[in-house]
């Protein structure tokens, strides 16, 4: 059974959607026992987890193609989504006891994003560029 074209791409949402589900239930947490008391380790989480949000956002929604029609506008949508919800999450925060809204908490998250949009754009080129080798060495036997 072949899947139809919009549930294909649906399916690419998977790994992003979970990212936030499982973000959101962790800030509506009063207290997280298991991180360690490390100077800065909340921030240093807060940009590894919006890495990984803006990676799999980026996944689902960038073509395959830098040239691709529409790559600008969707990268920007990838960057958006994780930004926006940055804010959506520390806002959530304000109502949660034991909780606060952090500046710092969104500028890691904003830095995160960065980082998981620029890995996920490098990772993209270099997989291309692999199959475009590929490509050549096969034309190349014929």
């Amino acid at each position: 059974m072949k899947l139809p074209i919009f549930l294909k791409k649906a399916l690419l949402f998977i790994p992003a959607l979970c990212i936030t589900g499982i973000s959101w239930y962790l800030s509506s947490k009063t207290h997280i026992q298991t991180i360690p008391r490390i100077v800065g380790i909340d921030k240093i989480l807060h940009c590894t987890g919006y890495a990984g949000l803006a990676f799999w956002t980026a996944f689902a929604l960038l073509p395959r193609s830098s040239s691709a029609k529409n790559y600008r506008r969707r990268l920007i949508i990838a960057f958006s989504y994780p930004v926006l919800y940055g804010i959506i999450d520390e806002i959530h925060q304000y109502r949660v006891p034991g909780r606060e809204p952090s500046v710092w908490d969104w500028t890691a998250d904003i830095i995160g994003t960065f980082i998981g949009i620029w890995v996920y754009v490098r990772v993209r080129g270099l997989l291309n560029m692999r199959i475009l080798k590929n490509n050549i060495k096969d034309g190349e036997k014929k």
